[in-house]
């Protein structure tokens, strides 16, 4: 009888430490935490990824989902005229790392029209995605916008903030110190273009 128990023992131990072996070498999924520190960022750095803010912006002033503040930006040309292609560069202070992927809306709500000109876009041309960004980053976020040939309106007011295009578009919250730079419904008054006639 004892002769039977020992080598059922050992099949039940060779089976558990098996198993354990097995679970040790199972791999777990990656955090996004990981992603960021696995991310290859050497190619970003002083193009996209930025160690401060460039000298002589225009400044601006939002937080959103108290992770990313807008910072300043560049326009080109200031004042554009009917069909120009204007480049705007955003910049933004990572505070804490988002953990999503997020999209960056640009509404340019044109002066006494119900028109819209739509700038939506990935930041950074979609090289260095927000589920990316880590704390204490500056990122310059370039973007063109064209200006209609027929645009009837004088100003072009560019509403910005960031969204969240898996989930119904969930905008992230906005924080601002001067109430008349959002409308309540979580965009940002980055700046205002005025055409040239």
């Amino acid at each position: 009888m004892r002769s039977r128990i020992l080598p059922l023992f050992s099949c039940l131990a060779l089976s558990s430490l098996s198993l354990l072996t097995a679970a040790s070498c199972i791999e777990r999924a990656p955090t996004p935490e990981s992603r960021r520190q696995q991310f290859d960022r050497s190619s970003l750095k002083g193009t996209v990824i930025l160690d401060s803010l460039p000298k002589g912006l225009h400044r601006a002033s939002g937080t959103f989902g108290e992770a990313v503040t807008l910072a300043g930006y560049e326009v080109s040309p200031e004042r554009p005229k009917p069909g120009d292609t204007v480049e705007v560069t955003f910049y933004w202070r990572v505070q804490q790392p988002p953990e999503v992927n997020y999209k960056v809306f640009v509404h340019g709500d044109i002066s006494g029209s119900e028109r819209r000109l739509n700038g939506d876009h990935w930041p950074a041309k979609k090289a260095y995605t927000t589920d990316m960004w880590q704390g204490g980053d500056v990122i310059r976020d370039a973007f063109l916008l064209r200006i209609p040939n027929d645009i009837d309106g004088e100003v072009v007011t560019l509403w910005t903030g960031f969204y969240n295009s898996k989930q119904d578009d969930i905008r992230l919250p906005l924080e601002v110190g001067d109430r008349s730079l959002t409308d309540g419904k979580n965009r940002l008054k980055a700046l205002s273009l005025h055409i040239e006639r």
